[in-house]
Formats: C-alpha cells, structure tokens, sequence
C-alpha cells in the first residue's frame, strides 16, 4: 500500500503536484512565478481506482525543473528532476530514468500529465491540452482542477496552491 500511495503522489505530481509553510512564489526575470507550494491530489479511474494525495514543490518549467514530494508528516516520498533531454525519479534511495516527464508520469500514474499546460494552469492561464479540461477559476484562491477525459482512464487532478 505504501508503495502505491507513494508511485502515485510522485505521479501526481507531476504536474511537479506539495504541502509544507505557506509562503509566496519565487518569481522570475519576467515576473512569473518559478516555484509553486501546496498540496496535490490525483484520482484514476482505473480498475481498481487509484487515487494519491501529496504535498508538493515544484520548481522551473516545462524544460527543466524539479519537483518534491512530501508526506502528510512533511516527510520527503519523492522527487523528480527534468531537462530537455530526460527525467529522472529518486525514490526510496532508487533512481529510475525515464525519457521524460510524460513517460514518468505514465509510467507512475497510468496517464501521462500535460508538463507544458501545466505550468501555465499554476499562473491561472487555462491552455488547452489534449483530452484534458482545466478549470483555473479558482485560482485566486489557489485552487486548480483538471479532468482527462480521453484516453481512457478519466483522470482528475487537483492542486491546491499555498497562499502568500
């Protein structure tokens, strides 16, 4: 069970989801955010269904970044790192290699999560991804929610960011 919640916290991720003080967004040279805190949730409706809670910080973008995993007792579970050229996932002293973040994600979660719209959803800007439906109304309050609806497994993700 433990290594279960702890794959798909990772996962969720991913989306680089988490947890952990509140505290305001590092910001870039062009006034962006760069660094994002709070809380992550990811359910697939697989059989069985799968669903997975994390606290989370996630840093960079969707070119290379880095992304913390925390248990509700704010233990580390997991991280995950990227660059153009691949993607790597520490866990449990283990490291893995995957490609990318879609085939980490994948491999993790069982759907790959859109890294790219992602980071725009976390600025409140709901691009659009294949298959997937993003509502970013809530993010004032930092409150994020996307559903993939094609490719079957239906998946849901919710982000809640820290406030400042």
């Amino acid at each position: 069970m433990r290594q279960r919640w702890t794959r798909g916290a990772v996962c969720v991720a991913l989306v680089g989801a988490l947890g952990g003080c509140a505290q305001g967004p590092k910001i870039d040279a062009h006034g962006n955010p760069s660094t994002w805190a709070g809380r992550i949730a990811i359910a697939v409706e697989s059989t069985p269904p799968q669903n997975w809670s994390a606290g989370f910080e996630l840093e960079g973008g969707p070119s290379a970044g880095a992304l913390t995993l925390f248990s509700p007792l704010g233990q580390t579970v997991a991280g995950a790192q990227w660059q153009h050229n691949g993607a790597q996932l520490v866990q449990n002293n283990t490291v893995r290699t995957f490609s990318n973040m879609a085939e980490l994600t994948e491999t993790l979660v069982g759907a790959a999560l859109p890294l790219a719209p992602l980071f725009d959803w976390l600025q409140g800007t709901a691009t659009p991804a294949e298959g997937w439906t993003v509502n970013t109304t809530g993010h004032a309050q930092g409150r994020i929610q996307a559903e993939r609806t094609a490719p079957l497994p239906t998946v849901k993700l919710r982000l809640v960011l820290n406030q400042p």
